[in-house]
């Protein structure tokens, strides 16, 4: 008795695929983890604050209508 699922195209297209997909969510972990680590450093580095940043935020409307021309 032979073996169909063997020839079977459906079979193997489904194996492909799923071997694919376990490829990729490998992958795509790999990247999340890569930049959420390269975010960290760069906050770090940056000093960013987002106390500083809510701070600033009501001389934004300030800025904006210091800058628009006059009618």
């Amino acid at each position: 008795m032979t073996d169909l699922t063997a020839q079977d195209p459906v079979a193997l297209f489904e194996r492909h695929r799923a071997e694919q997909i376990r490829s990729q969510r490998g992958q795509t972990v790999l990247a999340i983890l890569l930049f959420f680590t390269f975010l960290a450093f760069s906050i770090n580095i940056s000093q960013f604050f987002p106390e500083k940043l809510a701070a600033g935020l009501p001389k934004i409307g300030d800025y904006l209508y210091d800058i628009l021309p006059t009618l």
